[in-house]
């Protein structure tokens, strides 16, 4: 396996953590987080926080943001791979710019978890979009401007269902000579995780909007924030748990599919 793919079994894993650790909070309702980015915190940054709490976890950590970077890379250079410059190309190249920067800072915080410095620098994710927001709205139009992002992350969301529902994932595959249970499985996996990857970013996007409805920027919420706040009745927790199930089947595709990853452009 290419070191570059190493990236997307990197990206796997904590999409699949941050799943495991949304599961507790379907059955356990609302409450609050603690909101710094300990391991309990169903987030990116929660999620390398409970890798450092494991045996082993500094190596693990070093591996984990090894690969990270790796991912970050390749999102980086797939934005730039000669192919079709238009329209329809040049959101995808933006996203893979935006997906390179979030890596790249998630890598940076297994970094600082690796060396032992865990609880500074790496707040929650719920604070950051908070402050975020809260810039926003200081400017001019700011609340205009937040709902036209909420807007485009529900846009988002929604894309990253038909993704998943008419399976159009696999065409960043190389399946020519899978077997049929590989094949199945990657098919599967997939579908659960770019649906369940929808759900989780249409619920911040949501309460990005609300935060731009209400002039609130304490509105905006980060994933683990968000997820206890939807839990708080019956309905809100199954949906929950299909977001947590959905982001450890990505975890498990992204895993299992990595030595089958095209490198291509748009």
């Amino acid at each position: 396996m290419p070191l570059v793919r190493l990236g997307w079994v990197a990206n796997g894993v904590v999409h699949g953590l941050v799943g495991v650790l949304a599961v507790p909070i379907a059955f356990g309702g609302g409450g609050a987080g603690d909101g710094d980015g300990s391991g309990d915190e169903a987030s990116r940054s929660g999620a390398v926080a409970e890798i450092a709490e494991r045996p082993y976890g500094g190596a693990l950590l070093w591996g984990l943001a090894a690969g990270l970077v790796l991912y970050a890379l390749w999102r980086l250079v797939t934005a730039f791979l000669p192919g079709d410059i238009g329209a329809a190309t040049l959101p995808h190249r933006a996203g893979y710019l935006g997906s390179a920067g979030v890596y790249g800072l998630l890598a940076w915080t297994a970094v600082v978890y690796a060396v032992g410095s865990g609880g500074s620098g790496t707040g929650g994710s719920g604070g950051m979009l908070e402050d975020v927001s809260r810039t926003v709205m200081e400017v001019i139009a700011g609340r205009w401007l937040l709902a036209v992002g909420a807007l485009i992350g529900l846009g988002g969301a929604g894309y990253l269902a038909h993704r998943g529902w008419n399976r159009i994932f696999l065409d960043e595959f190389d399946l020519s000579d899978a077997s049929s249970r590989e094949r199945e499985l990657i098919e599967k996996a997939g579908m659960i995780g770019w649906i369940g990857r929808a759900v989780t970013t249409a619920l911040l996007a949501g309460f990005v909007l609300l935060a731009a409805i209400n002039a609130d920027p304490d509105e905006a919420k980060g994933l683990d924030a968000a997820l206890r706040d939807v839990a708080d009745n019956r309905l809100g927790s199954v949906l929950v748990l299909a977001a947590a199930l959905g982001l450890i089947g990505y975890g498990v595709f992204s895993i299992v599919s990595a030595r089958r990853r095209l490198l291509v452009g748009p």
